[in-house]
């Protein structure tokens, strides 16, 4: 099978690996966005996909729009079967759609119809969801609207982060676009239409949203700080200074204390905090500039006052 897999992200990676390594599928070139500055030093490097595709020998093209006239000839003298979009970051216009012999298939992050768009699982996490999984789809002009082709249930574990669910869904994931890819080169697969009454969306994560509202239930805070882990990270403000929180341990309980309020603050220890509903235990958190640490040894060296409110207004 002769296909194109356009991808930029981390997750697509190990669906590039294992397409790369199976004697059925014949990838003749992989399209993603062109290199970017990246970093703390702004260095203008690759895409992740890109950069393994290049230490994979296989041809990259770097590429602003693949819907563009030259990116459209190219693939249409290939005569490909198969286009392969994963985490690729560019809308697929509808000429493109209808080169390939077998169309285009998508691989999503999520149990469609749940969770179109961007951040499905960022938003399965923080919605407290104990189960999510991946779907492969045969591509349509919406976005992740098209016919279902296969779908895996993946379990939410207690302890996992937006990066552990994301890097477990990217490996399913694979396994499950190279099953689809052969069961389509065997005529064994009937693509279904997505149930448009059980349809929800995954928006990118606003500005906002990483701001801990101390109002919220812990249980609810937890989830968000979990999702957000490794990226964009949950924060909130201490006398205006910013702090990230990178974990925590939501306990159920009552107190005087307002939503907010520093409850506990041992050096050492423990640091806990007063939400709307119960409190947060956290575990582990950053001041700017800073590494990381447990919040015992952060308050070795970084003064936390009982009874003062995090997250005032921000400036």
């Amino acid at each position: 099978m002769k296909v194109f897999l356009a991808g930029s992200a981390e997750f697509a990676i190990p669906s590039l690996r294992l397409l790369h390594n199976d004697r059925f599928i014949e990838l003749v070139a992989i399209f993603s966005q062109p290199p970017r500055p990246r970093g703390r030093g702004q260095n203008v490097v690759p895409t992740p996909l890109a950069k393994e595709a290049g230490e994979l020998g296989l041809p990259v093209i770097a590429t602003e729009n693949i819907n563009q006239t030259k990116d459209l000839e190219y693939i249409e003298k290939s005569k490909p079967d198969v286009l392969i979009v994963v985490a690729f970051g560019q809308k697929i216009s509808g000429k493109l759609l209808n080169i390939p012999k077998m169309g285009a298939v998508n691989l999503h992050a999520s149990l469609l119809p749940l969770y179109r768009g961007p951040c499905p699982i960022q938003r399965a996490i923080m919605e407290g969801r104990d189960k999510t999984g991946v779907t492969t789809m045969l591509m349509d002009e919406g976005w992740d609207t098209g016919p279902i082709l296969e779908q895996k249930v993946v379990k939410i574990l207690d302890d996992d982060t937006g990066g552990t669910l994301h890097d477990r869904l990217a490996r399913e994931g694979a396994d499950l676009l190279l099953s689809t890819l052969k069961k389509m080169g065997a005529g064994k697969i009937t693509p279904k239409p997505q149930d448009e009454k059980q349809a929800s969306q995954a928006p990118k994560i606003g500005k906002e949203e990483i701001y801990l509202d101390w109002e919220e239930d812990a249980f609810t805070l937890d989830h968000k700080i979990k999702a957000f882990n490794p990226w964009p990270v949950a924060r909130t403000l201490y006398q205006d200074e910013e702090l990230r929180i990178w974990k925590g341990q939501p306990v159920k309980g009552k107190t005087i204390a307002l939503p907010g309020e520093i409850i506990e603050a041992r050096p050492g220890s423990c640091l806990k905090i007063q939400a709307g509903k119960n409190q947060l235990r956290i575990l582990e958190l950053q001041q700017q500039g800073r590494k990381r640490l447990p919040a015992g040894e952060f308050l070795k060296g970084y003064s936390l006052q009982v009874g003062k409110i995090l997250g005032a207004e921000r400036k």
